[in-house]
Parts: structure tokens; C-alpha cells; sequence
């Protein structure tokens, strides 16, 4: 078997455990994917407006509002205004949902380690 081969046998056998890790995971702690992907996204850009949002995910404006809300009320982000433009809204994750973040990441690792 080459590494090609490998690398894809090996990826079919964790991908099913990621999904019933994510979805666990995000079943315990009262996410949705979606909200998840969302909070994931300022983890990794730091502050960005609701239309970057909508675009980087292709959901509509009206969907990332939903989002937005309900990750509001669990206290894992919060809308600031733009200090460069008054009409933009800013989405910035706050300390609850980076250590969500942290927390699936660090459980995925450990998958991988041990299937490595």
C-alpha cells in the first residue's frame, strides 16, 4: 500500500469518529454545527463583520443574525460597532466560546494521537 493509499484508508476509518465526536461533543454543550463553524471562524480571524460571516459561510445575512443571537445568549460572542464605519457591526468571540474552541480542538487531537 503507498502512502496515497494509506493516508485515505486511514481518513475513512476516523472520519466517523470525528462526526460522532463533533457531534457529541456539541450535543452536550447545547451547539449547533452551524453556531460551532461560526464561532470556529472568530477563532481564527478575530473580529469580523456579519456580511464577512454570511459570505466565508454562504448562509444569509438573516441566518448569521439567528446565529448571532443564540450564541449571544449563551455569553460566547458579542457584537461591537466598527470604530472605521458606525453602520458596521463587528462579531468578536469572547472567553467562553474561544475555550470551547480550545476544548474540541484538544479532543480532536487526542483522537488523531490515538489513532496515530
Amino acid at each position: 500500500m503507498n502512502e496515497r493509499e494509506a493516508f485515505v484508508a486511514s481518513f475513512r476509518e476516523l472520519h466517523p469518529k470525528f462526526s460522532r465526536m463533533y457531534a457529541h461533543i456539541l450535543t452536550r454543550i447545547d451547539l449547533t454545527l452551524p453556531q460551532y463553524t461560526l464561532l470556529y471562524q472568530l477563532f481564527l480571524l478575530g473580529a469580523v463583520s456579519m456580511t464577512e460571516i454570511s459570505d466565508r459561510l454562504k448562509i444569509s445575512k438573516p441566518a448569521v443574525t439567528n446565529l448571532v443571537d443564540r450564541l449571544e445568549e449563551k455569553k460566547c460572542l458579542k457584537r461591537v460597532p466598527d470604530t472605521g464605519d458606525r453602520r458596521v457591526i463587528l462579531l468578536q468571540i469572547l472567553p467562553k466560546g474561544k475555550k470551547i474552541i480550545t476544548e474540541i480542538q484538544g479532543q480532536g487531537l487526542a483522537l488523531l494521537l490515538r489513532a496515530y
